[in-house]
């Protein structure tokens, strides 16, 4: 069963804060895979979540779009830069 499948039987069965707690864990997984396509799946489902969820569980998973958005929307891709790289990056 995927993470899809599993998050979409949590919000049938109501359970909508368990689907957001599955997505964010899920997006932490993709960022560290550097896994786009995962992303732009977890922030389609983090709108739809925001729609049909109470209102604490819909300000989680509009967090989750924000970050969503913001990985994908980064210059440097999905990882943060190593300490190499930003020691060699400094500029005067």
């Amino acid at each position: 069963m995927s993470w899809i499948d599993r998050m979409t039987a949590e919000a049938t069965r109501g359970s909508a804060r368990q689907a957001v707690r599955i997505a964010w864990r899920e997006v932490n997984r993709a960022v560290r895979i550097d896994d786009r396509e995962m992303l732009v799946a977890a922030r389609a489902v983090a709108l739809s979540l925001a729609v049909n969820a109470d209102a604490r569980t819909a300000m989680e998973a509009t967090q989750l779009r924000m970050f969503c958005d913001a990985c994908l929307n980064s210059p440097d891709g999905l990882r943060s830069p190593t300490a190499f790289a930003r020691l060699i990056d400094r500029r005067p």
